[in-house]
């Protein structure tokens, strides 16, 4: 069990590391970016080839599907397992019904307190507890709707919503990479969501100076879902098509649309159309770089690190698919204690 070993160490640095800083520097003022002072982002482990539970010969298999985790439904063994050793204490449950599984995995040690539970393959939930720094997070990705990531240590709270794990780092990578980070990688057998973002930055930045590519405006997209309630079924199918044709790209416009303004035969249509426009392998960068090229909230979150040129390249692009420009920031950003939700 070397991995359990490698895992509890790198929590140990992680935390002691923030702990150390903050004793030398002071408590965080209110609505700076950092909760916990200091640097906080060696929560991720060497690479090493063992990964125990969520290997690819392990009880439970991971995938990343459009920018979210669930698991590899036909490739889990049922049961339970624990280990006990040096301070490290982990368990896990693997339950199914109808060949859907489910897990509850524990993980114990004297830095961290974690907790992972999946249920039917796709609703996912991660809470953490630091004891050195009585710091929380908490993870949840339901199987339909926005994750929400949220953190707490003492008074202060803050909370945010995303519709993919690539939104939620971005949103948070300190506070992430410190309570999800060593979790995610080996979730993802090696990869971390910060080396994927990068790739997938690279991918869309190719795709649109390419532009080889149907093109797509928000105002088509809408026209659409209005014809999706309309009385004529032929009408309501050719429109249910022309956004099948449109792929993975039309997803961030459609997830923008606000529910409530339409009607229930729109929604119950644009929800199984959406359904069908769901893939079933694990992602790439390319693939998310496809279905992220018309996600304003993301071209945004990763604006600072874009240059001149590819700002204005990314500009046109956000014009021709009838999107917000980018908003570049003029000052020192902080983050604000409280509920945000990433900007449309």
């Amino acid at each position: 069990m070397r991995w359990c070993l490698i895992f509890a160490v790198i929590l140990g640095l992680s935390v002691t590391d923030a702990v150390s800083h903050a004793q030398q520097h002071g408590p965080p003022r209110q609505g700076e970016a950092e909760r916990l002072a200091g640097q906080r982002s060696r929560s991720e482990y060497s690479e090493h080839s063992d990964a125990g539970y969520f290997a690819k010969s392990g009880v439970v298999r991971f995938l990343l599907i459009q920018g979210r985790l669930q698991l590899d439904a036909p490739r889990h063994r049922k049961g339970s397992q624990s280990f006990d050793q040096d301070g490290v204490y982990e368990s896990i449950t693997v339950t199914a019904q109808r060949g859907i599984p489910s897990v509850h995995y524990v993980c114990q040690t004297a830095h961290q307190h974690l907790t992972l539970s999946v249920a039917n393959a796709t609703d996912l939930r991660v809470e953490s507890f630091l004891p050195l720094t009585g710091e929380r997070a908490l993870l949840q990705q339901p199987n339909v709707g926005e994750i929400v990531w949220s953190t707490s240590r003492g008074t202060l709270k803050n909370a945010f919503q995303g519709d993919t794990l690539l939104h939620i780092h971005r949103a948070d990578p300190v506070g992430f990479s410190l309570h999800c980070g060593a979790l995610s990688k080996r979730l993802l057998r090696g990869k971390s969501l910060g080396d994927i973002e990068k790739a997938t930055k690279q991918a869309m930045l190719q795709q649109i100076d390419d532009g080889d590519f149907e093109s797509m405006n928000r105002a088509d997209v809408l026209e659409c879902v209005e014809r999706l309630g309309a009385k004529k079924r032929s009408v309501r199918v050719s429109a249910s098509k022309q956004i099948l044709r449109w792929g993975t790209p039309v997803l961030p416009v459609l997830r923008s649309i606000d529910a409530n303004t339409l009607t229930c035969e729109q929604r119950n249509r644009l929800t199984k159309t959406m359904n069908q426009l769901r893939r079933v392998d694990n992602d790439t960068p390319s693939s998310l770089a496809t279905m992220l090229r018309n996600d304003q909230d993301h071209w945004q979150s990763i604006a600072s690190e874009l240059s001149d040129d590819q700002i204005q390249l990314a500009n046109r692009h956000l014009n021709d698919a009838g999107l917000r420009e980018l908003l570049m920031p003029t000052g020192p950003i902080e983050r604000i204690a409280g509920s945000e939700r990433l900007t449309r």
